[in-house]
């Protein structure tokens, strides 16, 4: 028992760590990893026996933990790559630009348009690069529409976690370090991206309308959009035989998206010369949410029975997406055969900060799920972790705010030895887990003033970064709170 609340100690304290002195968080997890490793080896390595120990602590958590992530880590690479080529190809700033000449005149249908456009974008797209090339285009709409900084910055962060909420790179993450499988994230993923899409037109349309009501043309425009993402998240269940006309209109609808754009994108690429010149086309924007939609295909399949027993990995998608958006913004012309690989090196730079996290999590994880760590902490998680559903709910709603300021709850952070505990104690059930940190994310996501995207809009704004958090976090308790809910009803508790 004692060991026990050492190690979780420990883990508190490196938090503290990370909260009042904001040193680099990929330089603490590693050597809080080490650190806990040599706590819960200690006892063994008293006795004289040294050799086994040292093999655990440089095996199992130093090589092991960077072996950990490999797939998240290769998977943030591949999303960093077909991040710059979409920025070197114009089409983000293309999509925001025709999605504004579409909303013409109507405020409340701009914002709420604008919100969708960042949350496409986002569901490929990632790091602050990539922020301050969309902020810088989507902003400017917003404040001249008369919205206020505050709220113009709310509805980016919006949509970022919103896009977030179905980016494959983040659901890789998931699937490293708890062991699911797509099959498990992807219905809850969808899910909570429709919980969030109808708090986040919510909040839009309070912060235009201020109680002089919504147009009719607009309330349906909200009501398509709502029933849309909803019977897409319903259609990806698994059971339940009455859903099967659902899923099978989604399937063959996803189907004829993906043989469109690919037929599309090899006659381009055999006869580039009948098509446009432009890099950015309708085949080139699919880029953004190609691997999204193959993930969405195949897992769809199965539930179907149609692709039974065929299976694709997301860092195979996210690869297939690569050479797509390569092939659909190709252009005849000097250059061409070298723009995959400055993508690939500029892909690599913007990488390397996450990949180093991804490490530093990684060797915590291992530390933290080492044998002597689980028999040690199991008594103490066992009793704190809530595994009913009412307590599950209203405990990791209450607690959402622990996921600010790299806390227990924020997987990037002190959260990443805190996983590694509860699934040491093997008390809450897999998925839950994922539910939880999944839920309690977005809370980090849209209103962490630690975050670099936070910090830098709060500066391009001219606000205040904890002004930002006052006015997102109350409609992100909302998220949270219904998030969990559909975890619940998905997986039980």
């Amino acid at each position: 028992m004692l060991l026990g609340i050492v190690l979780v100690l420990l883990v508190v304290a490196m938090g503290l760590v990370l909260f009042l002195l904001r040193p680099p968080t990929a330089l603490v997890l590693p050597i809080a990893a080490i650190v806990i490793a040599l706590f819960a080896l200690g006892p063994r390595i008293l006795t004289g026996d040294l050799s086994a120990p040292l093999s655990a602590l440089c095996n199992e958590v130093v090589f092991g933990g960077f072996m950990r992530l490999a797939p998240a880590i290769v998977a943030v690479f591949l999303g960093a790559v077909l991040a710059a080529q979409v920025s070197e190809a114009g089409i983000a700033r293309a999509i925001v630009r025709v999605s504004a000449e579409f909303a013409g005149d109507s405020p409340f249908l701009l914002s709420l348009l604008l919100l969708l456009v960042i949350a496409m974008l986002f569901t490929s797209l990632g790091g602050l690069g990539a922020v301050i090339m969309v902020a810088t285009t989507v902003l400017p709409l917003l404040l001249a529409l008369g919205l206020d900084a505050l709220t113009a910055g709310a509805i980016f962060l919006f949509g970022l976690s919103l896009g977030g909420a179905l980016n494959p790179i983040n659901w890789q993450l998931y699937i490293s370090v708890l062991g699911l499988e797509q099959r498990e994230i992807v219905p809850y993923a969808l899910a909570l991206f429709v919980i969030f899409l109808l708090v986040a037109s919510a909040f839009v349309a309070y912060k235009i309308h201020r109680g002089q009501g919504i147009r009719i043309a607009e309330a349906l425009w909200v009501g398509a959009i709502a029933v849309m993402f909803l019977a897409a998240g319903v259609a990806a269940f698994r059971s339940a035989a009455f859903l099967a006309g659902a899923k099978m209109v989604l399937f063959v609808a996803l189907g004829a998206l993906l043989a469109f754009f690919t037929l599309g994108v090899i006659a381009r690429s055999l006869a580039p010369h009948r098509l446009l010149p432009a890099r950015v086309n309708l085949l080139s924007v699919c880029a953004l949410v190609y691997p999204l939609l193959i993930v969405l295909f195949v897992n769809l399949g199965n539930s179907l029975g149609w692709l039974r027993g065929f299976t694709i990995e997301l860092v195979a998608a996210l690869f297939i997406g690569v050479v797509y958006a390569h092939l659909a913004s190709f252009q005849p012309g000097s250059g061409e055969s070298d723009r995959i690989l400055r993508a690939c090196y500029e892909g690599f730079r913007l990488a390397v900060p996450a990949i180093l996290l991804l490490f530093g999590i990684g060797m915590l994880l291992k530390a933290t799920t080492l044998p002597e760590v689980a028999v040690a902490v199991k008594p103490l998680i066992s009793a704190a972790i809530p595994t009913r559903p009412l307590p599950f709910i209203i405990g990791f709603t209450i607690f959402a705010p622990l996921a600010l300021y790299r806390g227990p709850l924020n997987l990037y952070g002190m959260g990443s030895g805190i996983v590694g505990l509860i699934l040491a104690a093997g008390k809450l059930a897999v998925p839950l887990i994922m539910v939880a940190f999944f839920s309690v994310g977005m809370m980090q996501g849209v209103s962490d003033p630690t975050n670099t995207h936070n910090a830098w809009l709060a500066g391009y704004l001219k606000v205040r970064v904890m002004d930002l958090a006052r006015v997102t976090v109350g409609w992100v308790f909302a998220i949270v709170f219904g998030g969990l809910i559909a975890g619940v009803l998905i997986f039980g508790a």
